[in-house]
């Protein structure tokens, strides 16, 4: 249930202001000039072939223990069947004294069960029950799409990006300087000393001998206004550069040399015939005997049961259903359907703006009232 709105709007409502659009202006690409060129031929690297390596020999030594008597196997026992423990039943020291006094005259024995009680009922139904309506499926309507015309327009002529052919760049030479640094004597090395935990130092908080003297007076005539910005000083730099400046000497490259393998002469050999793994042919193997333990354990006498007929294999119990004693009087109350109506939409509440700006200062109540 929708109730009626009590909000109305008054007054001329200030959409957002329209803007036309205009393409920004794009900051042109610098690219400076490069002062480095390479002179003289570049040489690639070389390119070697690829050769397998050799594998070393495998050397397995003889082995001096062996094993010296028989070997004792893990004897195998037959499997006996275990005895069942016998159960105890202790005997109980609480017994009931007395009667007990109960509401009920008869007491249910073991194996009876207590009979059911069904209460007449005094509900009817009248009248009718109408089901859920069965209505046939149809499709839907769908619903017209509406494209609203576009005041944005693009004026003038578009300026896309220029494409530029790539070029692998010149990589720089290196140069390694000689160095005139050499070691003499015996190189000292590191100490090594026990680690044992240090000592905290001790906080020292030195006494302060400045103090304010008088009061601070808080009170600004001249605040700032919105919108002000420091103006940025740029002090004049009193260092120049005298003398040329000594730029990165330029060397050509080539290839480092490359240490040669040193494959030095193995002094072990084998002696003899080397065994192999002995090769055993696949044959299924044999399944053990399946063993079925005799039961001592027998049902003596009949046993009594409550039902006088056993269904079956096959036969399937009889569904009983029985009447429904619950009936509708008067009609049924469906939902209501309601008409959809667009809300009413809540006014623009502006509040009073308590600051004013008077010839450079901000006045104002700071409390906040109007």
């Amino acid at each position: 249930m929708t109730h009626e709105d009590n909000l109305f709007q008054e007054g001329v409502f200030e959409g957002k202001m329209a803007t036309t659009y205009a393409p920004g202006d794009r900051a042109p690409v610098v690219k400076p000039v490069d002062n480095l060129k390479p002179e003289g031929a570049f040489s690639t690297r070389e390119q070697t072939k690829w050769v397998q390596g050799e594998k070393a020999e495998v050397v397995r030594h003889q082995d001096n223990l062996h094993m010296e008597g028989k070997f004792e196997q893990r004897q195998k026992e037959g499997k006996v069947l275990g005895e069942r423990a016998d159960v105890v039943r202790h005997k109980d020291h609480l017994r009931l004294e007395g009667q007990i006094e109960a509401t009920r005259k008869e007491w249910a024995t073991r194996g009876e069960k207590a009979r059911v009680v069904r209460h007449a009922d005094n509900l009817k139904q009248e009248g009718t029950f109408e089901g859920k309506a069965t209505s046939e499926w149809v499709a839907a309507e769908r619903a017209t799409v509406v494209k609203h015309k576009d005041n944005l327009q693009l004026e003038g002529n578009f300026s896309s990006r220029q494409k530029e052919k790539w070029s692998p760049g010149d990589r720089a030479k290196v140069v390694k300087h000689p160095d005139n640094l050499y070691l003499e004597g015996q190189f000292a090395g590191r100490e090594e000393g026990h680690w044992s935990q240090g000592e905290r130092a001790s906080m020292i908080r030195h006494q302060d001998n400045l103090k304010m003297e008088g009061k601070i007076d808080m009170s600004h005539k001249d605040w700032a206004v919105k919108g002000e910005r420091m103006a940025v000083v740029k002090h004049e730099d009193n260092l120049k550069q005298e003398g040329t400046f000594e730029k990165r000497q330029t060397q050509k490259w080539a290839p480092g040399q490359r240490a040669t393998v040193a494959k030095h002469p193995d002094n072990l050999f084998v002696e003899g015939q080397f065994l192999d793994r002995p090769k055993e042919k696949w044959s299924p193997g044999e399944r053990a005997q399946r063993v079925r333990h005799t039961d001592n354990l027998h049902v003596e006498g009949n046993m009594e049961t409550s039902r006088k007929e056993w269904a079956t294999k096959g036969e399937k119990a009889k569904v009983v259903k029985h009447e429904d004693n619950l009936r509708q009087e008067g009609a049924f109350a469906g939902r209501r359907q309601e008409a959809w109506k667009p809300g009413e939409r809540a006014a623009m509440v502006r509040h009073r703006d308590n600051l004013h700006l008077n010839g450079g200062k901000m006045e104002g109540n700071r409390n906040g009232s109007n």
